[in-house]
């Protein structure tokens, strides 16, 4: 599956240390490979067509994607500093996946 990242995520993922930046990689390949069936712990879905990817690291970092035309479009990232993702975040994906990923 092919897999679109918003330019400000590419941003972020860039300035990720190097064994966090690594493990974002990882966790991209696996969405690649496995799409739509990837799930926990790596994926979960949050509704109105969302899901986070979660890469599991001493910093853990939060992407959030939809699908489009059989392409995972991830369209924001932050790092995870509370347990629930601020409900700003989930507009601002729900904007740029409709933007971005239409």
């Amino acid at each position: 599956m092919q897999v679109i990242t918003h330019s400000k995520v590419l941003s972020f993922i860039d300035k990720l240390d190097s064994r966090t930046y690594a493990s974002v990689l990882r966790t991209l390949s696996l969405l690649e490979v496995q799409g739509h069936e990837l799930g926990m712990p790596f994926a979960k879905p949050i509704g109105k067509g969302l899901f986070e990817l979660r890469v599991h690291n001493a910093a853990a970092v939060r992407f959030l994607y939809g699908f489009n035309n059989e392409a995972a479009c991830i369209v924001v990232a932050f790092k995870k500093e509370r347990s629930s993702i601020r409900p700003q975040d989930i507009k601002l994906a729900q904007q740029r996946l409709a933007e971005y990923c239409a």
